[in-house]
């Protein structure tokens, strides 16, 4: 049976449980704490719940999921929410002189927070996706800011700016160069924090749970 076709009472409705009494004491729900059989209910991100809770929790999952007409609001917040993360790590490496690694985690947080907002407040794997590229261009663009600060910096008399081609070329021709290892580090995470703002709850059956 499929997580979409189970039926339960609403929540907090009083649900029956198949086991002894004895077995439903031991095991609570992880929502309610009402207690409930190993084989009733079912779980939500790995924790296990009652039918009613599940069944709650069911509806409410099915009314945030995305579909085609979701994305692109999705790819506009996301792009907005990029843009807002990559200037705030600009701007704190310009204010410091240190290019702050973790605020890049910041950076990846924003443009997925911004593709859920974009997108009706739906999340799917599809959604996922849009945060990752949102949040790999709001890294680029931070990281552009912070490399062509200091390059003006380093030479005031050259006359580039950040909307010179000069500027760009070089960034582009030298990209692997303004990466360092623990650079890389801190991008992976901000890629997680873009994709788990959009991440799916999911939810399965107790009876398709391996047994222990």
């Amino acid at each position: 049976m499929s997580d979409a076709s189970i039926e339960m009472p609403p929540l907090g409705q009083a649900v029956d449980c198949c086991a002894a009494p004895d077995e439903a004491s031991r095991n609570a729900c992880a929502l309610c704490t009402k207690p409930m059989c190993r084989t009733c209910g079912g779980y939500v991100n790995g924790r296990a719940v009652c039918g009613a809770c599940l069944a709650q929790i069911q509806q409410e999952l099915d009314a945030e999921q995305a579909d085609a007409s979701h994305v692109p609001g999705g790819v506009v917040g996301g792009i907005a929410g990029a843009l807002v993360g990559g200037g705030i790590w600009g701007a704190v490496a310009v204010a410091t002189g240190l290019a702050i690694g973790y605020l890049a985690v910041l950076v990846g947080f924003l443009a997925g927070y911004g593709v859920f907002i974009g997108a009706g407040k739906r999340r799917s794997k599809q959604l996922q996706f849009v945060a990752v590229g949102c949040a790999v261009l709001g890294l680029l663009l931070g990281k552009y800011f912070i490399v062509g600060h200091f390059v003006m910096k380093e030479f005031p008399d050259s006359g580039l700016s950040y909307f010179d081609s000069r500027l760009f070329r070089l960034f582009i021709g030298n990209l692997s160069e303004f990466f360092e290892l623990f650079d890389i580090l801190w991008m992976f995470l901000a890629l997680g924090a873009a994709a788990r703002a959009t991440k799916p709850t999911m939810t399965r059956s107790r009876a398709s749970r391996p047994a222990s």
